[in-house]
């Protein structure tokens, strides 16, 4: 009997659950409020002071750069049979020739 009436119970809360996640009780009917007109879209120069600080600081490293290149191993123009690797990307007969010329090429990230 006590088996029968936990049973119930339970089948009772569950029934009850499921109708008021369905079926949202409604308090009545939604009046309009008055709201102020919302400001005209466009970008404005936020305030100062509205950004939070930097993330870090980074001081100035001093570098010294040669004039010109000295080396590398290589001179222009390149010989591509010679690049290791060239045979694991894809590369149009145009970015062959501009690696040939320049030492190297930019291309253009294919996703995922």
């Amino acid at each position: 009997m006590k088996k029968n009436i936990r049973k119930f119970i339970w089948f009772f809360l569950m029934m009850v659950l499921v109708l008021s996640a369905c079926s949202p009780l409604v308090a009545g009917t939604p009046t309009a409020t008055s709201q102020a007109p919302l400001a005209s879209p466009g970008y404005s120069t936020p305030a100062a002071g509205v950004y939070p600080p930097p993330f870090a600081s980074y001081s100035e490293v001093a570098a010294k750069i040669p004039q010109a290149f000295q080396g590398g191993g290589y001179s222009l123009p390149v010989d591509v049979g010679k690049v290791q690797g060239l045979d694991q990307i894809n590369l149009t007969d145009a970015q062959r020739s501009l690696l040939a010329q320049n030492g190297f090429v930019v291309d253009v990230p294919t996703p995922g």
